[in-house]
């Protein structure tokens, strides 16, 4: 996992990047810095989920839901993140694929981001792990959540489980910290006959810019 050496990304002049000008050794460390945090913005996928063709998405039963309950759509199976310097995960972008099934009232969809079993108790507190989107309309569209969701250090810590490995050819069995996490995601409509409904998920780890 490559991790820039100043942690954010360094902006150029122009006139300091032409093609015949010599660079320095600071010059070159910076431009292989932002080469490693481009790599760290652009991390891992960690989840990339979409109805095929002919398949069903994950919708609302009219006249089932309670308005303003959330109900969950979706849960992923477990999957590993990265973990900072400060003890958190890697911060998450999350985009759904998703319709309210009205054109004028909203559903609210949220995508929680919690240790494995967590979701349910997780979606209704309003803290780093979970992504709010509303939305309206009877097609289906991708959405991204305008903020990033992580595990903060205490998530990271219930999440970790020992798992059994080798760190060696034929050596004996040693204990090792695996960080295990998934995605749930959640809808509440305003109407109790809104078939609402989920058609795809994506979750990537990104690094966002500092400066």
């Amino acid at each position: 996992m490559a991790t820039s050496e100043l942690g954010y990304y360094v902006r150029h002049t122009e006139s300091a990047l032409d093609a015949l000008d010599p660079c320095d050794t600071g010059m070159l460390r910076r431009a292989l810095g932002n080469l490693n945090h481009i790599a760290d913005q652009y991390a891992q996928r960690r989840i990339g989920w979409v109805i095929p063709a002919g398949g069903s998405p994950f919708v609302t039963v009219s006249g089932e839901p309670t308005a303003g309950k959330y109900y969950r759509l979706y849960t992923s199976t477990p999957f590993d993140l990265h973990v900072a310097a400060d003890g958190a995960s890697y911060p998450c972008r999350v985009r759904l694929r998703i319709k309210s099934g009205h054109a004028n009232i909203k559903a609210t969809f949220r995508a929680c981001l919690s240790p494995v079993g967590r979701g349910a108790t997780e979606v209704n507190v309003a803290d780093v792990n979970v992504a709010e989107m509303d939305v309206t309309g009877t097609a289906y569209a991708w959405t991204q959540a305008s903020d990033l969701i992580w595990l903060d250090a205490l998530r990271v810590r219930e999440a970790r489980t020992t798992v059994s490995t080798i760190d060696s050819i034929g050596g004996a069995p040693v204990g090792a910290l695996w960080l295990r996490a998934e995605l749930s995601v959640w809808v509440s409509v305003q109407d109790t006959e809104l078939i609402a409904g989920l058609g795809g998920v994506e979750l990537d780890e990104y690094v966002p810019p500092e400066a």
